[in-house]
């Protein structure tokens, strides 16, 4: 499991009805670890496990220098300073912590050694919570051999501008035969809030690794908060099995903010319905 705090939010209430769920979860099918990417204080991490009490076994990573708001070291930002609009689409100005926040997911988590532990992970933001399931997401996945269990998915035209245009033009510097690019829907993006991964797809594939430095080197997932929902989405459509994307269906219920999330395979307003599930 990965959790990942903090947000706009009470954290500590969110992170206790998240974890709790988890550990709810858990005692149902399988004692799975839990793992908690944080930015938290130590007064509010002793807070949550007070509340909590987990008997899981749980890793608390702390992530507290990839949230200082400073612009990566890259060339692209050489001179530019780390503001709030930085980051713009759809006329909106992103505060710096959910742009790196977008980074960690999009390129640095996969080089955690920590996560290349696990065969599969369930990523789940701070502020959801599974209240309830009467399916297992890690057998489910691995069952069918997939390479990403999504929830739903949709088009996010206005923050993903040029981003597709730039991923087939390094496909065809790099002379790269997608595996299922011509199914994918242009802008699709996998709702990042729950998601399942086979971990050794975007920890080891050098390719996947390759497309995520060349995104994050252009340096619009800052600029223009090119994000991971659907970076995921290409590098599945390009170097993944044409049936590797998965919907994840069944009984159980995710929440964000309280509610729950809708579950719907494919993607609303695509001409393309099969763009997300290539089943």
């Amino acid at each position: 499991m990965y959790l990942f705090a903090p947000g706009k939010y009470n954290v500590e209430n969110y992170m206790v009805d998240s974890l709790t769920s988890v550990e709810q979860y858990n005692a149902k099918f399988a004692n799975y670890p839990i793992i908690v990417f944080s930015a938290v204080d130590d007064e509010t991490k002793a807070r949550v496990l007070e509340r909590v009490k987990p008997k899981t076994r749980m890793y608390w990573v702390p992530i507290h220098k990839l949230y200082e708001v400073k612009l990566p070291e890259l060339p692209v930002f050489s001179n530019k300073t780390f503001t709030k609009g930085i980051g713009e689409c759809a006329g909106l100005q992103w505060d710096p912590a959910y742009l790196l926040m977008v980074r960690f997911r999009s390129v640095t988590m996969w080089r955690l050694p920590i996560i290349q532990n696990f065969d599969y992970i369930v990523s789940i933001d701070a502020d959801a919570a599974v209240p309830y399931s009467n399916i297992d997401f890690f057998e489910q996945i691995s069952t069918h051999d997939k390479v990403i269990g999504y929830l739903h998915c949709n088009m996010d035209s206005a923050c993903v501008v040029g981003m597709w245009d730039y991923a087939e033009q390094w496909m065809k510097q790099k002379g790269i035969e997608p595996t299922a690019w011509g199914e994918l829907a242009r802008d699709v993006s996998y709702s990042g809030g729950f998601l399942v991964f086979q971990t050794k797809f975007f920890t080891s594939h050098p390719q996947v690794q390759e497309l995520f430095d060349h995104f994050d080197a252009s340096g619009n997932i800052i600029f223009r908060r090119w994000a991971e929902q659907s970076l995921f989405a290409m590098a599945v459509a390009m170097f993944a099995p044409k049936d590797s994307a998965y919907f994840i269906g069944g009984d159980f219920d995710v929440t964000h903010h309280k509610k729950s999330f809708p579950k719907i395979p494919g993607c609303p307003g695509s001409k393309k319905p099969a763009c997300c599930d290539y089943q």
